[in-house]
């Protein structure tokens, strides 16, 4: 089976999960038992995988620039225990225009027991929590606000 292989020439159902995500945005990509965050190392531009079964909580936040000003950050260690993915108009430019159209873009937050916590941007929370909350180990927490 070559590496390039396209999904219609999978052999079964759970083949497929593991090529397509279930929810994309230009920020993240959750697939059936993993979560892709897009431009998460420094300075190289990797992605970084979590595993879902690893995950232990999920935070989410309305980018606000003046709340979120020690805590989240373009790129990078912020002031707190989380390591941003690549958003360099994180907050501040995202709070300027895109909720001036009524769009709202979050900041999201993964726990998966490791010291550092992981933190990216969503363009779209409600799909974004909507599709991993099944996924979820069960006792997962959801919570409204930063860690």
């Amino acid at each position: 089976m070559a590496a390039y292989q396209k999904v219609e020439q999978f052999d079964s159902i759970d083949e497929k999960k593991l090529v397509e995500p279930i929810y994309e945005d230009k920020f993240c990509k959750l697939y059936d038992g993993k979560l892709e965050l897009v431009w998460y190392y420094f300075p190289t531009a990797k992605s970084k995988t979590i595993f879902i079964k690893d995950i232990n909580a999920v935070y989410y936040k309305k980018q606000v620039f003046k709340e979120d000003l020690l805590v989240a950050k373009g790129w990078g260690k912020s002031c707190s225990n989380i390591w941003w993915a690549c958003d360099m108009s994180r907050d501040l430019l995202h709070t300027l225009t895109r909720n001036r159209e009524g769009a709202a873009w979050y900041n999201i937050v993964i726990d998966n027991g490791e010291k550092t916590l992981k933190g990216f941007t969503s363009t779209c929370h409600d799909y974004f929590l909507e599709a991993i909350k099944p996924l979820l180990p069960e006792g997962t927490e959801i919570k409204e606000g930063m860690p």
